[in-house]
């Protein structure tokens, strides 16, 4: 018999539950490219080539005595000389058309969820939504003349209008009908840059510098799963009591810990205040798990957030748009070998779970410490707090952050510019407009001078 806590998508209608599986399939399919972008790594760009050479040398065959003189007869051999050498940078536009598309498909999946919310909600969703659109950068595209915005503007009024229309005066109609028209419209808007845009690559342009509005939406991603597998040891450790469980209050903090401990040890070795030679799992590894564990903890979590959204199915649809998003930034950020990028993903990792999960460990402790000897199953109320709300837990989280970030000088701000801006210089490299691209690698260089991608890109323009 199925667990209905696990499939909870059964009881949905029949084209949600549809929906769900193949956002589910999606999810999935992205966490697969995650992995194996970061195994292919610089291979992605980089090709190892195997150069050979034929070289010709005399060598003595045979000897022979005439007259009491020696005679060499020599003939000539040839010796195979093979070595390796990487090739040059290649940018490849399949990657960034990619991204861009599976991207905006779950920026459509949230546009569709804003929808369904009370006005406030929605007006801040919808705010972040025209954001994204606007960081496109479409003006560059010279769609029916050079830099008009007139395209930028018309899209923004028909989605904007749309999407006003469904959450003030059809509130009926169903999710997969919102969605399938912001599908049309966006296929309105792929046939209308196609035909008229005046770029050699516009998707290549909208894709790398609409890139800004995707690493915003990881980083929030990152925060709705910041301390989801703290939760799910929270789970572990409370689930099925028959009879109370001793010394709960050390056991749950201890192996809390012992998680956050990684990722403390991760960044103090990364910034090389450590030298311990410690095995450390990735963040990475953390991140999929976390990312997976999240499916299950958003519902969970649904008594928190209950009064601007439900789960079923507006908030499953909400998670999963994020995961893909972020999942694919990660793995395009490790397939394009951008290494810049991929450490500023680190430094989101790390700042977001170690913060939150510490501060949810302190929340949870504090809420719940007179019942973890008692016969209760805590995981069920966690989320309903008697003392510290949970939104505390991310206003000191933030705090927290931002320390982090003054402490590292804005590192991390500066290792994601640099990461963006070589993204910008491949589209100008990719047009062979090596002049420009240059100077996009050298400003990339001033934010993050140690990345490899940067000096990599500049040696081979």
């Amino acid at each position: 018999m199925k667990n209905p806590n696990l499939f909870f998508w059964n009881d949905w209608n029949k084209s949600d539950r549809y929906l769900y599986i193949f956002l589910l399939s999606l999810f999935g399919c992205c966490l697969i490219a995650l992995a194996v972008s970061a195994y292919v790594g610089v291979n992605g760009v980089v090709d190892l080539n195997i150069y050979s050479r034929l070289d010709t040398t005399k060598s003595v065959i045979d000897q022979f005595n005439k007259n009491l003189l020696t005679f060499s007869v020599e003939a000539d051999n040839y010796l195979v000389k093979e070595w390796f050498g990487a090739s040059g940078l290649k940018v490849v536009p399949l990657y960034s058309y990619t991204l861009l598309f599976v991207c905006c498909f779950a920026v459509i999946i949230i546009l569709s969820c804003i929808t369904f919310l009370d006005t406030v909600p929605y007006m801040a969703g919808m705010f972040g939504i025209l954001l994204f659109m606007a960081n496109l950068s479409t003006e560059l595209l010279d769609i029916f003349q050079a830099g008009s915005k007139y395209f930028l503007a018309g899209t923004i009024v028909s989605f904007a209008a749309l999407s006003y229309y469904y959450q003030a005066f059809n509130k009926n109609i169903s999710y997969v009908v919102r969605l399938l028209s912001f599908l049309i419209l966006c296929v309105i808007a792929w046939f209308i840059i196609r035909r008229y845009s005046q770029v050699s690559d516009p998707f290549l342009y909208m894709s790398n510098y609409g890139i800004k509005g995707i690493l915003l939406l990881s980083m929030l991603f990152f925060v709705v799963i910041a301390f989801d597998i703290i939760y799910a040891l929270f789970y572990l450790l409370t689930m099925n009591k028959a009879t109370p469980t001793r010394n709960l209050i050390l056991h749950f903090p201890a192996v809390s810990l012992l998680y956050l401990l990684n990722f403390l040890f991760f960044y103090l070795d990364k910034k090389n205040v450590l030298d311990w030679d410690l095995l450390y799992i990735n963040p990475f590894i953390l991140f999929g798990i976390a990312a997976i564990v999240g499916i299950w903890a958003f519902r969970q979590k649904e008594i928190s957030y209950k009064s601007i959204l439900s789960f079923a199915p507006i908030g499953a649809f909400l998670y999963l748009g994020l995961a893909i998003i972020c999942c694919s930034a990660i793995a395009y950020s490790f397939i394009t070998a951008n290494d810049a990028m991929v450490e500023m993903f680190e430094y989101g990792l790390i700042y977001s779970h170690f913060c939150i999960g510490l501060c949810f460990l302190i929340y949870a402790v504090v809420n719940f410490n007179n019942l973890f000897n008692s016969y209760t199953q805590i995981y069920k109320v966690v989320f309903e707090p008697k003392r510290i709300s949970l939104y505390v837990v991310y206003l000191i989280s933030g705090f927290g952050i931002a320390a982090l970030l003054f402490q590292a000088s804005a590192q991390p701000y500066h290792t994601a510019k640099a990461g963006y801006l070589n993204n910008i210089g491949d589209i100008y490299l990719h047009e062979k407009n090596y002049m420009l691209a240059r100077q996009y690698y050298l400003n990339a260089s001033v934010e993050d001078y140690e990345n490899w991608r940067t000096n990599y890109s500049l040696a081979t323009i």
